[in-house]
């Protein structure tokens, strides 16, 4: 018995779609990073960075030190000094500070070093298998979200 076109047609599209839906769960299921190069990318983007921050947070604390100080000398107040920097590096400027540096030092190592493109931030091509794209940009691209869920 032949099928008429259109059901034949209606067939293989169903069969398309259930092939896509399993394939799509298939992949989900899978871990899409290497721990390793995780802890890797971890270390080499995060500590390295604490040098840069640090020294950027004692700067901004030595000149608002240095800004406040004449003013609070003229209230009588000058032993409230280094309670009001504390508050203010780590509360106030100091989480917005550190994720610009942050931001700059981890985008220009990368920018630099060339791992990242558009393409790493499409985990699966048109066929549904993944992609040959680098571990370090797949790593990165998953755990951007996490970053930014985590500082806010």
């Amino acid at each position: 018995m032949i099928l008429p076109t259109k059901f034949r047609r209606f067939l293989y599209e169903t069969g398309d779609m259930a092939n896509f839906t399993g394939r799509f769960f298939s992949q989900g299921s899978k871990p899409r990073f290497e721990f390793g190069e995780l802890v890797w990318q971890c270390y080499i983007i995060g500590y390295k960075s604490l040098p840069l921050v640090g020294l950027t947070g004692f700067i901004m604390g030595l000149v608002l030190t240095m800004q406040l100080r004449p003013s609070l000398v003229n209230y009588g107040v000058e032993s409230q000094l280094p309670i009001m920097v504390g508050v203010a590096i780590v509360r106030e400027i100091g989480p917005v500070i550190t994720a610009l540096i942050f931001a700059g030092k981890i985008g220009s190592s990368i920018g630099a070093r060339g791992w990242f493109s558009l393409s790493d931030l499409w985990p699966l091509d048109c066929r549904g298998s993944a992609s040959s794209s680098t571990s370090i940009g797949r790593t990165f691209s998953r755990g951007l979200p996490i970053v930014a869920g985590v500082g806010y």
